[in-house]
């Protein structure tokens, strides 16, 4: 019965954890070029996922995208990559832990 609760309480702190996530993603302004599931001005945080889940070096690309502004291009035009502002490197992790979890 304890392994029970502890499971149940456990999937609902990564869901809610995941869910704040999500929020904060929307509120920061990335679902503008990104989606889900759905190719927009940017690839989908599925593709993302699936293009960088296999090699840990990945994981620092991911960081690099989000907190460094990288070129990238929209519509033909080149543009800096919004930069995503955290407290500190767990909030980046789990953000990025979101991403390569969808």
């Amino acid at each position: 019965m304890k392994t029970l609760l502890f499971v149940i309480l456990v999937g609902l702190s990564t869901q809610t954890s995941a869910m704040d996530v999500e929020q904060y993603l929307r509120k920061s302004g990335c679902f503008r070029c990104h989606s889900l599931d759905k190719q927009k001005y940017a690839p989908p945080f599925k593709k993302i996922a699936k293009e960088h889940a296999s090699m840990m070096d990945n994981i620092a690309h991911i960081k690099k995208s989000l907190t460094t502004r990288p070129p990238i291009q929209v519509d033909g035009s080149d543009e800096d990559h919004v930069e995503i502002k955290v407290k500190d490197e767990n909030e980046l992790n789990e953000i990025v832990h979101w991403i390569l979890n969808r």
